[in-house]
């Protein structure tokens, strides 16, 4: 069964409910009821800290290793990779499909990255953003252009019309682009992997969660 972050969330909530409820049924009329309600409360308070940043730095590392993948799968120099494939079907089907995926794990990488208060996320943002700076000019001759909000976009008509040889110019192996956001993507998953399991670690409400997407067999569990 998946479960989302938002059903994750949802069932801490509700649980802080029943806390706020019982405790306040239990202590009526008593002079320890407030005591009670407030280490109750204060419990909650911080599990649910725990369980948002467990979570957050969970979905990191789940589109960092994504974005990861698909520039490994363009910065490959083996015979056949991706750019060798499209030639051999004459078309760019597989390279555009690959594209889309690499631009929504980028975007999503660089939100999370920029919804966390770690100095270290802030700097592999940065690297994110110059990586794409440097080379935008090659890249938008593909389609693919920057937001204002720092996000990517691609114009999928621009990159059919591109060509397989111009793409594997700007996102193959010589280029360096694909090779750099591979290293970048790696290193921030890994990193959000290991503050995860930090967080998770410090909880007791609904940990299966995390357990779960961080377990053997997990798309971004790197030590399984």
């Amino acid at each position: 069964m998946n479960i989302s972050p938002n059903m994750f969330l949802s069932n801490i909530s509700g649980i802080g409910s029943m806390l706020r409820t019982s405790s306040a049924i239990s202590g009526r009329g008593r002079t320890g009821s407030n005591a009670s309600y407030a280490a109750a409360n204060a419990k909650y308070n911080v599990n649910n800290y725990y369980n948002r940043q467990a979570v957050g730095y969970t979905n990191i590392g789940s589109s960092a290793e994504s974005l990861r993948s698909t520039a490994a799968s363009f910065s490959s120099k083996n015979s056949t990779n991706v750019f060798s494939i499209a030639r051999k079907n004459g078309t760019t089907v597989g390279l555009l499909s690959q594209a889309k995926e690499m631009v929504t794990s980028y975007n999503n990488t660089l939100k999370g990255l920029s919804q966390t208060p770690s100095s270290l996320n802030r700097v592999y943002g940065q690297m994110m953003q110059n990586a794409f700076r440097e080379n935008k000019d090659s890249l938008k001759s593909i389609g693919i252009t920057v937001n204002k909000d720092n996000t990517i976009s691609l114009n999928e008509k621009r990159f059919r019309e591109a060509g397989v040889d111009q793409i594997e110019k700007t996102l193959g192996s010589e280029a360096g682009f694909s090779s750099r956001i591979e290293f970048i993507s790696e290193n921030t998953a890994n990193n959000a992997i290991r503050n995860a399991t930090g967080f998770a670690g410090q909880y007791d409400f609904n940990g299966a969660y995390v357990s779960a997407l961080l377990g053997a067999g997990s798309r971004f569990n790197f030590w399984s």
